[in-house]
C-alpha cells in the first residue's frame, strides 16, 4: 500500500512530525471551538437586542394603539438605548407611517423571526449590515424592527483574524515543543546506542548513564547496566578459562612432543623412526588445533582489542611476503604484494598476520592450476580492504559459506592435513576488528577479502574500536 504522506525514515523524525500534527490539530480544534462559541454568543446578543426592541414596540401598540406605537418609534430613533435601531412601520395601504427606512425590503416577508441584510438608512451615506424581525399588527400594518450590526461584524472579523494568527503561531510553537521532545528522546537513545557501540567495540566497562528520573528510559538503562555487569563478569571468566586452557592443554601436548623427540633421538630402527615422525606430526597438528580453537574463542569473546596498535600495512605485507615467499615458491606459485598508497590502521598485528598467513597457505594448498598469489591492501570508502587472491580453481559460490564454518573441510581438502579452522579464525579476527570476511570469485580463482571499518574521517589512521 502506498504511503499517503512522505515521512523521513528516522523514527525520531516521524515522532516529531506526529507530535507537531497532534499539537497543531488540538490547538486548531480549540481555536475553532472558541470561534464558534464567540459567533454564537454575538448572534445571541444581536437577537436579544432586536427581540427587546420588537417586544417593547409591540407592547406599546397593544397598550395604547397605533398612535402610541408611532410615538414610541420616533422616541426610540431619537434616543436610542443601545446601538443604532432600524425601524419601519407601514400602514395597511403600504405607506410609511414611521421609521428610518424609505421602504420595506422586498426580500423580507410580512412575518420574519430573524434575517440579515445590507441596506441604507435614511440620511446614511453608506450601506450597513442590519438584522431584522418582521411582525404584522392587528389592523394590517407591518412593523419591521432591527439593529445595525456593523460593529458586531467588525468585532467578529477582528476575532477571526486573531484566531487565525493564533493558529499560525501555534504551528512553530508546536514544532519547537516537538523538536525539544524529540531531542530529549534522541539524547537518551543516543546514550544507550553509544554504550552498545562501546560494548561491541570491546569496552565492557561502559555503562548507560542514568539521570535519576526513574522513567522508562532510566529503568531500561538500569536493566541494560545489570546485563552488562553480568556480561563483563562472564567475559572475564572466559578470559581466565581460556588462559587456563591455553596453559593446561598445551603443556601435556608439549611434554608429549618432548618425549617423542627424545624417543626419536634414541631410536635407530627405520620403522620406529617413521612411526615417531607420524606421531610427532599428529602432535603438531593437535597443538595447532588447540591454539587455533582458543584463538577463535578469544576473538569471538572480544579478547585482544587491548593489543591493538597502529600498523603500516605496507610494511606488514612486505614482512609477510618475505616470510611466506619461499614456501609459496616451493608450492609452484609466485607471491605478489601490492599497497597502492601508504595506509596506517590500528589492529591486532599478530592476529591479522596469522589470518593473512592462513589465507596464503590455503591458496598454496588448494589453488590447483594457479600460478600467482596476490596479497594487497587498499582503502575503499570508509574501510580498509585486505585481499589474498589466486588464479586457481576457486570455490563454487554455493560452497563458500560452508567453507567458513568451523571444522568444515571441502572434498578437495580432505586428503590434506588440517583441522578446518583456518578460515574460521580469519572470520573471527575480522569480527574482532569490527569488520567482515568474505570469499569472492576472482575469475579465475578465489579472492578472500577482509574488510576493516575506518573509524576516523581525517588522515589514513584508523583508531582502535575501543
Amino acid at each position: 500500500m502506498r504511503r499517503l504522506f512522505f515521512l523521513p525514515r528516522s523514527t525520531i523524525a516521524r515522532l516529531v512530525a506526529m507530535l507537531v500534527i497532534a499539537q497543531f490539530a488540538a490547538t486548531a480544534g480549540i481555536l475553532y471551538f472558541v470561534r464558534l462559541s464567540s459567533q454564537e454568543t454575538l448572534l445571541s446578543e444581536q437577537k436579544a437586542v432586536v427581540a427587546e426592541l420588537r417586544d417593547g414596540l409591540l407592547a406599546e401598540y397593544r397598550k395604547e394603539g397605533k398612535p402610541a406605537l408611532v410615538a414610541a418609534i420616533r422616541d426610540r430613533l431619537q434616543f436610542p438605548q443601545s446601538g443604532i435601531p432600524v425601524i419601519l412601520l407601514l400602514n395597511p395601504d403600504g405607506t410609511v407611517a414611521a421609521g428610518n427606512l424609505d421602504n420595506w425590503p422586498p426580500v423580507i416577508g410580512e412575518t420574519t423571526d430573524w434575517t440579515t441584510l445590507t441596506l441604507y438608512r435614511k440620511d446614511a451615506t453608506a450601506p450597513e449590515a442590519m438584522a431584522f424581525s418582521a411582525s404584522t399588527l392587528r389592523d394590517g400594518s407591518h412593523l419591521l424592527t432591527g439593529h445595525v450590526i456593523e460593529s458586531g461584524l467588525q468585532l467578529q472579523k477582528i476575532n477571526d483574524e486573531a484566531l487565525f494568527a493564533a493558529a499560525l503561531l501555534a504551528l512553530p510553537i508546536s514544532l519547537l515543543i516537538a523538536l525539544q521532545v524529540g531531542r530529549s528522546i534522541a539524547r537518551r537513545i543516543a546514550a544507550i546506542a553509544r554504550t552498545a557501540e562501546a560494548i561491541g567495540a570491546g569496552d565492557l566497562s561502559h555503562r548507560v548513564p542514568l539521570n535519576g528520573t526513574h522513567d522508562a528510559f532510566d529503568r531500561m538503562g538500569a536493566g541494560i547496566n545489570e546485563m552488562l555487569e553480568r556480561i563483563e563478569l562472564l567475559v572475564e571468566e572466559l578470559r581466565m578459562v581460556t588462559d587456563g586452557l591455553a596453559h593446561d592443554l598445551r603443556s601435556p601436548v608439549t611434554r608429549l612432543k618432548s618425549h617423542i623427540e627424545q624417543a626419536f633421538a634414541d631410536t635407530r630402527d627405520p620403522e620406529d623412526l617413521a612411526v615417531f615422525e607420524k606421531i610427532s606430526a599428529e602432535a603438531d597438528t593437535l597443538l595447532r588445533m588447540l591454539t587455533t580453537a582458543l584463538q577463535i574463542s578469544r576473538a569471538e569473546a572480544g579478547i585482544g582489542r587491548e593489543r591493538f596498535e597502529t600498523v603500516a600495512l605496507g610494511d606488514l605485507l612486505e614482512d609477510l611476503g618475505e616470510i611466506y615467499g619461499p614456501s609459496v615458491e616451493d608450492c609452484g606459485f609466485g607471491l605478489e604484494t601490492t599497497v597502492p598508497v601508504p595506509i596506517a590502521i590500528s589492529l591486532h598485528r599478530d592476529l591479522i598476520s596469522q589470518a593473512l598467513g592462513n589465507l596464503i597457505e590455503n591458496a598454496c594448498k588448494y589453488a590447483r592450476g594457479g600460478t600467482t598469489i596476490r596479497l594487497s591492501a587498499r582503502k575503499d570508502d570508509n574501510a580498509v580492504v585486505l585481499t589474498v587472491s589466486d588464479d586457481g580453481v576457486g570455490i563454487p559460490a554455493e560452497l563458500r559459506d560452508i567453507a567458513l564454518r568451523r571444522y568444515s573441510r571441502l572434498d578437495p581438502a580432505r586428503h590434506k592435513p588440517g583441522a578446518g579452522l583456518g578460515l574460521a579464525l580469519v572470520a573471527s579476527t575480522a569480527r574482532l576488528h569490527g569488520g567482515t570476511f568474505t570469499l569472492e570469485d576472482n575469475q579465475p580463482g578465489l579472492r578472500a577479502v577482509i574488510r576493516l571499518p575506518v573509524h576516523g574521517t581525517d588522515g589514513d589512521t584508523v583508531p582502535p574500536p575501543t
